[in-house]
């Protein structure tokens, strides 16, 4: 199984120069794209030039937490975390090979957004508790090892 990346997948139409200077701007950074896909080139590219924005002062280094606020209004589904955090329960239970499966607690007689807000809560208070035991240099077991790992990649999706 591939490894999965936060963030936001996109479908996007590139102009033809666009789609050239793409290639232009790997070619010069001199990526090899012998095995990458067109969007992955576009990825790359794109990621490169924002870093070499960030380098020049034009934009500054995002804060973690203003990911929702900011990206929000451009997510395509008003249940996405939602959608998230039960993928990623799901994902936990089948690499432990466990039958029970924790799912985010969610009331859904409520309105999406309240839902969202409901499992982000909930998923920001089993990471700090997570947190705070390895921060105090208390083991974590291997399942909650992993539970950290996809509670950091959900609520800081930059690293």
């Amino acid at each position: 199984m591939a490894t999965m990346k936060a963030g936001m997948v996109t479908t996007v139409r590139i102009s033809p120069k666009d789609c050239i200077s793409i290639l232009d701007i790997l070619d010069v950074a001199q990526v090899r794209r012998d095995n990458m896909s067109f969007a992955s080139c576009t990825s790359l590219a794109l990621s490169s030039l924002i870093g070499m924005a960030r380098q020049a002062g034009i934009i500054e280094e995002p804060d973690g937490f203003a990911f929702l606020d900011k990206v929000g209004p451009y997510r395509d589904g008003k249940n996405n975390k939602v959608k998230r955090l039960t993928s990623n329960s799901l994902y936990l239970a089948a690499q432990h090979g466990s039958a029970a499966i924790s799912l985010p607690h969610v009331n859904t007689s409520m309105p999406p957004q309240v839902m969202e807000e409901q499992a982000l809560r909930e998923l920001k208070d089993r990471f700090t508790k997570l947190n705070d035991r390895k921060e105090a240099d208390i083991p974590l077991s291997m399942e909650e090892e992993k539970e950290w790992q996809t509670c950091f990649s959900v609520l800081y999706p930059d690293g």
